[in-house]
């Protein structure tokens, strides 16, 4: 599989933050065809997604599928995510593409971006913190004495609330 282009507003993003997450997780990998990027994570399940970059051209999406079924199966992953660009704006609308190949929609999602204006400044209650902890934050609060040492990779930050 070769490079391709981002196709969606934070595509970019989302790709760095996969291939620096890569890095820290053993066998995973980034796969790059014309058609889609996969992440592959054999020991992180719900990182295992891909975005498919041609979900309106019903033959070329499909045989896209097939080729993303295979390098997740041969990853040993029997359960992952393709996303469908879509143009798409309100969660109750209907979107043109219902299905891909074997595949059928189940969840939407809509791209969100927001512009930061100049003014943001540092708040003393965020500290850096690893990944590890930001995946354990949900909707309990943990102690902030609880939080180890942040991570050292390049391309990878979290952030906690220091104040807690």
């Amino acid at each position: 599989m070769s490079n391709t282009a981002t196709a969606l507003p934070g595509q970019e993003t989302l790709l760095s933050s996969w291939d620096a997450l890569a890095r820290i997780s053993s066998g995973a990998r980034l796969v790059h065809s014309a058609a889609a990027t996969a992440a592959v994570f054999p020991s992180w399940a719900p990182l295992n997604n891909a975005i498919l970059l041609n979900g309106h051209d019903g033959d070329a999406a499909a045989a896209a599928a097939i080729e993303l079924t295979g390098v997740y199966a041969d990853a040993g992953v029997d359960g992952w995510a393709l996303w469908v660009p879509s143009a798409a704006t309100d969660l109750d609308a209907t979107d043109y593409v219902q299905k891909v190949g074997g595949f059928r929609r189940d969840t939407t999602t809509l791209v969100m971006q927001a512009r930061l204006s100049p003014g943001l400044h540092l708040h003393d209650g965020v500290v850096r913190a690893s990944i590890a902890d930001a995946a354990r934050a949900g909707d309990e609060p943990f102690p902030f004495t609880d939080l180890g040492e942040p991570d050292t990779e390049p391309g990878l930050a979290a952030w906690g609330d220091g104040a807690r």
